[in-house]
């Protein structure tokens, strides 16, 4: 059983460690969010996924755009083990096509939604199986922090390793057992992710878009986008706004 809440939240609003009363599955529409539970931080923005069990007392901030959530609400056993926010992968791929759908619920039958839901929470249980319960050695967290801050980056593998101090063939095993992606993949869903946000939540044109999140051009942009997430830029920030 399923069902879906969508939430609006005004400019810079700040909400104190409360508690949900219900498990949900939260999908950042647009806008950003600062959220912390203990020590741990996140910062969640368009496609970004965040799990929340019931019960667990969190800190919410909102940036200066505001933030339009959708989330979804179900009973699924062994989905709400923790609270984790998901920033990319097939879950992040799952939920654009769900934001893409959810904006044309009124020609989409309800059956393709709960779709599109369900195949969401399928990619977060796959992405809670495929976690490492190894921490990454610091070297790597540091190339990790590299890539994710910033996504006009272009150093060759080479180039990363020499900074990490280790050889590129250990560099990109490593990577990938940790971050279940190839360097150049996850420098590609960093990119998608960055754009999402842009397109969701300013009036930039693609054509600026593109160079500012890391793209060659406009095509490129379109062309990597519809790739990773199955719905072309337009649509997507069409569909963010009709939300």
């Amino acid at each position: 059983m399923l069902s879906f809440l969508d939430s609006s939240y005004d400019p810079g609003r700040h909400m104190p460690s409360h508690e949900d009363r219900v498990s949900r599955v939260s999908i950042v529409v647009r806008g950003t969010i600062w959220e912390s539970v203990g020590r741990s931080e996140e910062i969640g923005s368009a496609t970004s996924v965040v799990v929340k069990p019931a019960g667990v007392a969190h800190e919410t901030r909102f940036g200066p755009e505001g933030a339009r959530v959708i989330s979804i609400v179900t009973d699924e056993p062994g989905l709400f083990d923790r609270w984790r926010w998901i920033h990319r992968g097939p879950a992040i791929m799952a939920a654009a096509r769900f934001i893409a759908a959810k904006a044309n619920r009124r020609s989409a039958p309800g059956t393709e939604l709960e779709e599109h839901a369900w195949r969401l929470l399928e990619a977060l249980e796959n992405h809670a199986a495929r976690a490492d319960s190894t921490r990454p050695p610091h070297w790597l967290r540091r190339i990790h922090e590299l890539l994710h801050d910033d996504p006009e980056r272009t150093d060759s593998v080479a180039a990363l390793a020499l900074q990490a101090g280790v050889h590129p063939v250990h560099l990109t095993r490593a990577f990938r057992r940790h971050y279940h992606a190839s360097i150049t993949g996850y420098r590609s869903q960093v990119r998608v992710r960055a754009a999402a946000h842009q397109l969701a939540s300013s009036n930039d044109p693609m054509a600026a878009v593109a160079p500012s999140c890391g793209f060659s051009d406009q095509s490129h942009l379109c062309r990597v986008f519809k790739k990773s997430t199955g719905v072309t830029p337009g649509r997507f920030r069409a569909a963010a706004r009709n939300l």
